[in-house]
């Protein structure tokens, strides 16, 4: 039965060519922008984030008129998040920051980020070697320190597995390098940065 019911089908649309090349067109049509915009669908809200834990990790930012479009904080007031929640394990802010390193061989400039402790430990990054940022690195006038990323570890600095406590200078300014991220750290938004330094 499905046998002749399939055979008359195509025997009436074979008849009015024209218009069958139209459905197979539309069908054909339809079906790749549906494909298409389930896939970007896909990439962008369903997949899965690169990293350990993705699903539990929430964007907070504020919303005026001078940052329209644009995913802000102020320090302060993230400050005062972190102490009023109750839902949240960590909170930490971070942004890129240019910085000019100095060398034996000259200045340089360099992508950079400043973040706080809380930041790195919210997307479950260990470091290779050393530690991260630690909330003793927030105090005005203390030590200043800096991570580097594995990339900068390796195209800088050799690759040195005695790099902990030696001093980079940012800025002017001596830091005393304390960690280095492993090669599988993903930050999302910040994966250019070459060092991480506290925000105080």
């Amino acid at each position: 039965m499905l046998a002749k019911d399939l055979s008359y089908g195509f025997r009436a649309l074979m008849r009015v060519p024209g218009f069958t090349l139209l459905v197979v067109l539309t069908l054909a049509l339809g079906i790749a922008t549906t494909a298409a915009i389930f896939s970007v669908v896909y990439g962008v809200l369903l997949s899965p984030l690169p990293f350990p834990g993705s699903e539990r990790l929430v964007r907070l930012c504020e919303t005026n008129e001078s940052s329209v479009g644009f995913c802000m904080v102020s320090p302060p007031n993230a400050l005062d998040w972190s102490r009023q929640s109750q839902s949240f394990e960590d909170l930490g802010i971070a942004r890129y920051w240019p910085f000019v390193t100095a060398s034996t061989s000259g200045s340089e400039k360099v992508l950079g980020a400043v973040a706080t402790p809380e930041f790195l430990r919210a997307f479950l990054v260990s470091p290779l070697r050393g530690r991260l940022l630690e909330l003793e690195d927030l105090e005005p006038g203390g030590h200043r320190v800096a991570v580097l990323s594995h990339s900068s570890w390796l195209s800088w600095h050799g690759g040195d597995p005695e790099i902990l406590g030696k001093t980079v200078t940012l800025d002017g300014e001596g830091h005393t390098i304390v960690g280095v991220l492993g090669p599988e750290a993903e930050i999302p938004g910040l994966d250019r940065a070459q060092f991480w330094v506290p925000l105080t």
